[in-house]
C-alpha cells in the first residue's frame, strides 16, 4: 500500500507566511483606498454545485493582489499556503513541482499572484501564483469507512486514517474535495520527501495520523508547532 502524506497548514503559521487576518486578497488594488474591497464575483462560484470550469461570470482573475496590511518582521517567504475561499497560493517552484508530479492546470484557474503593502510596493522578488481548484482526484482514493472517524465539531463529516489509493498511479500529488481534506493537498511518499527537500516548511503529515491533527489543529498544548508527527529530514 503507498504510504501517504498530507501538507495541512494549522492557525499558526512558519515564519515567511503573512497571517491571514493581516492579508486582503482582491482583484485590483487602488493605492488611494488600499483596504477597499472591490466586488468580487468570482467568490460566488461553489464548487460543490456548480461545473468545473466556471461560466464567464465566476470566472478567477488572471491577476490577483494579496495586500499585507501590518508590517512584517520577516520577509515573505512561503511555497504552498491554503489561503482561503478555495484558494491556494503558491510559489513557481511549486507549481511546476505539482504540475510535474500530476496535478495539472486542468483541476485548477491560475492567477499572477502581486505580494504588495498597503503603498502598493511589492513585498517579494519572488513569483508567486494563486490557484483555485474545481477538479479533484477522490475517485481515485479509498475512504475506508470501517476505521472513520468524526470530524471534531463537524456533524456528518469525517475523517479517514485508512486512506489510500485505489490503484497504483503515476501521479504525486492529489487535491481532494472531500470537506476535510479540501484544505490539503495529498503527497505519496516520494513526493513528500522531494517537498521535504525542496520547499519551505512542509507541513506534512502521515495520512493515518492527519484525523488526530485535523481533530487538535487549533490545541496547541495537546499538539505544538513543532510536533513528533511532523515528517522530518
Amino acid at each position: 500500500m503507498e504510504k501517504l502524506f498530507i501538507w495541512f497548514n494549522r492557525t499558526q503559521l512558519p515564519t515567511g507566511y503573512p497571517a491571514k487576518d493581516d492579508t486582503i486578497l482582491k482583484l485590483s488594488f487602488d493605492p488611494k483606498k488600499p483596504k477597499l474591497m472591490p466586488g468580487q464575483p468570482w467568490k460566488q462560484f461553489n464548487i460543490h454545485t456548480m461545473p468545473f470550469p466556471p461560466e464567464e461570470m465566476y470566472q478567477f482573475p488572471s491577476s490577483m493582489y494579496l495586500v499585507v496590511t501590518r508590517k512584517l518582521k520577516d520577509p515573505i517567504k512561503f511555497d504552498y499556503y491554503d489561503y482561503a475561499q478555495g484558494v491556494k497560493l503558491v510559489s513557481a517552484g511549486f507549481l511546476t513541482f505539482i504540475q510535474e508530479a500530476g496535478l495539472t492546470e486542468e483541476h485548477y484557474e491560475i492567477a499572477t499572484l502581486h505580494i504588495i503593502n498597503e503603498a502598493g510596493e511589492a513585498l517579494t522578488n519572488d513569483t508567486y501564483y494563486a490557484l483555485r481548484f474545481g477538479q479533484f482526484n477522490d475517485a481515485s482514493f479509498d475512504f475506508p469507512v470501517d476505521t472513520k472517524k468524526r470530524a471534531a465539531g463537524l456533524q456528518g463529516h469525517f475523517l479517514y486514517p485508512g486512506l489510500q489509493l485505489n490503484n497504483p498511479t503515476s501521479q504525486q500529488v492529489f487535491a481532494l474535495q472531500n470537506f476535510c481534506y479540501l484544505n490539503t493537498l495529498i503527497f505519496t511518499a516520494q513526493a513528500a520527501r522531494k517537498a521535504l527537500q525542496q520547499f519551505h516548511y512542509p507541513a506534512l503529515y502521515p495520512a493515518e495520523e492527519f484525523p488526530f491533527v485535523f481533530n487538535n489543529q487549533h490545541n496547541w498544548s495537546i499538539l505544538p508547532f513543532e510536533n513528533d508527527l511532523l515528517l522530518k529530514a
